[in-house]
């Protein structure tokens, strides 16, 4: 599963590593791919996206995601967090497709790398 977390320009600006972080979650998890609809609940499945949510938070924060940084201090509370939380808009079949986003949302100019991709 690949969750993508985009970048702000807090305080008008963006910072390494990139404006997309891409994170390539293995998904253990058979729950979602079995078919089998007679043994889970849809609980056992939110429980199961969580842990990939977390698992990616954690991986993207090794390479420089941050969350709350308004309420920490560290991004101007005009222009709100410069890190956004997990959005369901930005999950990926594939690193391919998530690359494809970056590059058509995202300002390929300046100094800051459009995504880094980044293995939970």
């Amino acid at each position: 599963m690949i969750i993508m977390f985009s970048q702000g320009n807090s305080g008008g600006y963006y910072t390494y590593p990139a404006k997309y972080i891409i994170v390539n979650v293995p998904f253990g998890d058979d729950r979602l791919e079995m078919g089998d609809d007679d043994w889970y609940t849809d609980e056992s499945i939110e429980d199961a996206i969580e842990s990939v949510i977390d698992t990616a938070t954690k991986a993207a924060e090794t390479v420089g995601l941050y969350l709350n940084g308004v309420a920490e201090g560290k991004d101007c509370r005009c222009c709100g967090d410069r890190w956004g939380w997990y959005n369901e808009d930005y999950i990926f079949e594939s690193i391919e497709d998530a690359i494809k986003h970056a590059d058509r949302c995202g300002d390929s100019s300046g100094a800051v790398p459009n995504y880094v991709v980044v293995n939970a």
